[in-house]
């Protein structure tokens, strides 16, 4: 289990099913989700902490970022190679998140997509 803190942030990343064979890749041509896919944020056990889950096809070097409305990195919450399976972190939500719209930023390979943290003020 990964656990930093940095700018008020507790992240723990835990790996929910390490390697597991995930065929839904192999039906589309689209090479995102041929290789990963980011999940909507949901809230997690606390209201002050959300969950970001993402899957991964294939073994690869991914990186999970959090963004502010200006598109600068406020948390890098993962960085390195990892296997297929499916992941999910746990970051608690500052008071920084709140004020403003955030992204999650998800890269795999040198391929990113970004989606909107939804989240409750």
């Amino acid at each position: 289990m990964l656990v930093k803190k940095l700018f008020n942030l507790i992240v723990m990343a835990v790996i929910i099913a390490p390697a597991v064979n995930i065929n839904l890749a192999q039906e589309s041509s689209d090479p995102y989700t041929a290789c990963y896919r980011l999940h909507q944020n949901e809230p997690a056990e606390t209201a002050d902490v959300t969950k970001i889950r993402f899957d991964l096809y294939c073994k690869g070097n991914v990186t999970l970022w959090i963004l502010d409305e200006e598109n600068k990195v406020v948390e890098e919450l993962i960085s390195g190679d990892m296997e297929e399976g499916q992941y999910a972190v746990y970051c608690e939500i500052s008071r920084a998140m709140l004020e403003g719209d955030c992204l999650c930023r998800i890269q795999f390979d040198g391929k990113s997509r970004e989606m909107k943290l939804q989240l409750s003020k």
